[in-house]
């Protein structure tokens, strides 16, 4: 029996990565790349996105047309925005009123992996309560909630009063979560020593700054990075020039014949007294 001919294997490699860390999926392959953007509730993208990955980073299934969510605890339907079946922990316990709402009905603020509890990434609390900037750190940090993250801590730095105030935020402990407890916080942040960890830094990354926030670039992943730059980050490197420029603002000046610092100039020029105490 002739041998059916087959077309050769190549070795490809796929990427998919979580934009935003709630309705955004990228996909690459080789050179192509794709983007896909869902609605609140999960709704289909009219360009018709491919592949099992899709709305929160939930395999999608074909055959019924929607995500088992929960290792298949309930099936969720994006095309009626509900579940297929009610919830256990409904309508008196942690589950909610409606046994089959998704995410009680506010799936911008909320989500539910396992199909039974609601769970709210209380990071906007954290960030008013450290005094920081929500707009710029959101989708940064938004994805610590995600159960694949759960090792992961990210850091933030402020320049404060000349000093770089050290935050520390990552994913809360199973231990620490109460899963009986509906809207129960997935994100803890703590503020860390000032300075902890900045210098070893500072000698040799690139931080993203966004006004007086730093954020290191080492080990970040690509997605947290476009993150980054989505949000108004700009990458920026530790100089002389550049920490003179934040610490002392005006330090230095341009076009001057010292090459800007105002430190090296003629020290008489200020006083006689600065440039030397010896008796005339």
């Amino acid at each position: 029996m002739p041998e059916i001919p087959t077309s050769p294997q190549r070795a490809s490699e796929a990427l998919l990565s979580q934009g935003d860390g709630v309705s955004n999926i990228h996909v690459e392959r080789s050179l192509r790349q794709r983007q896909w953007s869902f609605g609140p509730y999960g709704q289909l993208p009219p360009q018709g996105a491919v592949g099992g990955l899709r709305f929160v980073g939930q395999w999608f299934d074909p055959v019924v047309q929607g995500y088992l969510l929960g290792n298949g605890h309930r099936l969720y339907s994006p095309a009626i925005m509900r579940f297929l079946s009610p919830d256990g922990l409904s309508p008196f316990g942690a589950g909610g009123i409606n046994a089959y709402a998704y995410c009680s009905g506010d799936p911008v603020n909320f989500h539910d992996p396992s199909g039974q509890v609601v769970t709210k990434t209380g990071l906007t609390k954290q960030l008013n309560s450290l005094n920081l900037s929500k707009e710029p750190l959101r989708n940064f940090l938004k994805p610590l909630a995600l159960p694949e993250n759960s090792k992961e801590t990210r850091l933030v730095y402020k320049l404060k009063n000349h000093q770089f105030e050290t935050y520390v935020f990552k994913q809360k402990s199973k231990s620490e979560i109460q899963t009986a407890k509906q809207k129960a916080n997935r994100i803890i942040g703590e503020r860390g020593e000032n300075s902890s960890g900045f210098w070893e830094y500072a000698n040799s990354e690139t931080f993203y700054r966004h006004n007086d926030l730093f954020i290191p670039g080492r080990h970040l992943p690509e997605e947290a990075v476009e993150g980054l730059l989505a949000a108004g980050f700009e990458t920026f490197k530790f100089t002389e020039n550049s920490f003179v420029e934040l610490m002392v603002p005006g330090g230095w000046q341009s076009g001057s014949q010292d090459g800007g610092n105002i430190y090296s100039a003629e020290p008489t020029r200020a006083g006689p007294s600065i440039r030397s105490t010896q008796p005339r």
